[in-house]
């Protein structure tokens, strides 16, 4: 017997049963049926359901454009109460950029010329649509990335301190996600540091409506001698800069020049010869600890102020990073005990190549504070533990050390006194680059390097640029976190080496560019940052001009 029936026959229930099983293409192409699918193409359940699970997989959706700082409380609450319409343009946007991320995008209009013969100093990228520059020459500019009024992007806002020149900064959202703090460490004439907050202003349902007002000056105050600025912490108002071993704290929101906070973290590394040439080149605040260091991973509790071991040292064993970029912490597990935070990072090795960690620590709560920031638990009281797992490797033309067999992924409690032997590595290329440590490329004939990258807020895309030795091109590359369900390249040689969680980070050019002279127009790329959600590329040239690649239609 033949069983024949109608789709639309169904109870509106079953037929949005239906709709959730359905890719976001499939959901468009239905509606076209007729009008009755159309309708319940369009109701809030469907869009939903499509967003929670691009969640699983893309960059989070910024529900806050939609909502004035009163209103927004979460994305739940964005899921009830924003327009379907708007839903619906999220979704599509966000599927969109996935297809388009990693095909090949050109440099048109969107170049931003060199201002005043300005100096970079870093760029970066905010909430999708916020570009930040920082220049030497103290100067500031906020672009606005969604502003279509001209092909290229015009500065919204900018901030010019005359005579006044910066060694190094740091950026970093409020709390509440509508504004941006930047501290700026002055170099000349004199020493001080400035933290500077810039507001955006109340959004509504037309993106085109949403501006960020001036700079405002939070605090200036002295420093005692030149600082490297690594990481800022606006909810609990500190920065925090680095020397050769030791790292200082500074609270902005403290009473006076005369009783400014201060406090150093002067780790006690007792026997440990790796103490001399192990050095600061990132920080970060996650929950109560700071994050630091090159060959090791280390946990440091902002309030201490005695010399004593870091409660937890990881070291990378054979590798010495040159930079490394992180994603933002994010809560994946809470108890009454205890926290769970994640984030991912990125390090380059100049003669290995790129490697990716993907890092967990388990924070004990004990006698939280009423604003849960940590600010008042003892440190004695706080025993952290943390998960390091080699999930990714991009490797460059040379030999990749193993590590021992326990080293590709820890858990551990406290410090451990092992030592790490000096790198050694050799001056062949692994397999003649044709092994699964080979791409195959010139790369792996003539040893290239990494001119810059950076990874997203969320961990989940990445970008960086190569550069072949002996070589005028340059190749952008970007990653996305999909990119790993589909790699084939986990062999067990690989798996034995570099853990079982570890696959070859695939290599997918989006642009590449050549140039003869480096003052070239197309001048070597030193700065890069991204928008992790709409895809958005910003390449910062040597000669100081930047370039914008958005995501170009599939």
């Amino acid at each position: 017997m033949t069983l024949t029936g109608n789709l639309l026959d169904l109870p509106t229930e079953l037929v949005l049963a239906v709709f959730h099983c359905l890719e976001i293409v499939d959901v468009l192409n239905l509606r076209l049926c007729c009008r009755r699918l159309n309708e319940l193409s369009k109701e809030r359940v469907v869009w939903v359901d499509i967003l929670r699970r691009q969640q699983e997989t893309l960059p989070k959706a910024q529900f806050s454009a939609f909502f004035s700082k009163e209103e927004y409380h979460s994305d739940e609450f964005a899921f009830q109460h924003a327009p379907v319409a708007s839903l619906e343009h999220i979704a599509t946007t966000m599927h969109r950029v996935s297809v388009a991320w990693a095909l090949p995008r050109i440099v048109a209009a969107g170049r931003i010329e060199r201002r005043d013969n300005a100096n970079f100093l870093g760029i970066d990228i905010f909430l999708d649509r916020w570009l930040l520059v920082v220049y030497a020459e103290g100067k500031m500019d906020i672009f606005d990335l969604l502003d279509t009024g001209s092909p290229a992007p015009v500065p919204r806002e900018t901030l010019v301190v005359e005579d006044t020149a910066w060694g190094s900064y740091s950026a970093s959202l409020g709390e509440t996600g509508r504004s941006l703090f930047v501290a700026v460490a002055e170099v000349s004439p004199n020493l001080f540091l400035e933290v500077y907050e810039i507001e955006f202003a109340e959004a509504s349902t037309s993106q085109s409506d949403i501006s960020v007002s001036f700079f405002n000056r939070v605090r200036r105050l002295p420093l005692d001698s030149p600082k490297l600025l690594r990481a800022i912490s606006p909810s609990l108002s500190l920065v925090a800069f680095s020397g050769a071993s030791v790292v200082e704290l500074i609270n902005w929101n403290s009473v006076g020049e005369d009783t400014l906070e201060r406090a150093s973290i002067k780790p006690a590394y007792v026997d440990d010869p790796e103490f001399l040439w192990n050095g600061i080149v990132a920080l970060r605040f996650v929950g109560p600890y700071l994050i630091a260091k090159t060959r090791s991973l280390e946990l440091h509790h902002y309030g201490t102020t005695e010399d004593r071991p870091p409660p937890f040292k990881h070291y990378f064993e054979h590798k010495t990073f040159r930079e490394v970029t992180f994603s933002y912490p994010r809560l994946v597990e809470q108890t009454e005990s205890q926290k769970t935070l994640e984030f991912t990072m990125l390090g380059s090795d100049v003669i290995q190549g790129l490697f990716q960690f993907l890092v967990k620590i388990q924070v004990p709560i004990a006698n939280p504070t009423p604003d849960d920031t940590y600010r008042h638990v003892p440190q004695d009281s706080m025993h952290p533990q943390m998960e390091i797992d080699l999930i990714g490797v991009y490797p460059m033309s040379l030999a990749i050390a193993p590590p021992s067999s326990s080293a590709s992924s820890s858990r551990v409690g406290r410090s451990s006194g092992v030592d790490t032997p000096t790198p050694v590595t050799s001056h062949n290329p692994f397999l003649h680059g044709f092994g699964p440590f080979g791409h195959k490329s010139p790369a792996s004939v003539s040893r290239g390097f990494l001119s810059t990258f950076c990874i997203g807020p969320e961990g989940k895309r990445a970008i960086w640029v190569e550069r072949a030795r002996s070589s005028i091109g340059r190749e952008v590359q970007v990653w996305d976190h999909n990119m790993r369900a589909t790699s084939n390249r986990i062999l067990e040689n690989w798996a034995e080496h570099l853990g079982p969680n570890c696959v070859e980070i695939e290599k997918k050019v989006i642009l590449k560019v050549s140039s003869y002279d480096l003052r070239g127009e197309c001048d070597d790329i030193t700065h890069c940052a991204f928008g992790e959600g709409l895809g958005t590329i910003v390449l910062g040239t040597r000669s100081g001009n930047m370039h914008v690649l958005p995501v170009l239609q599939p």
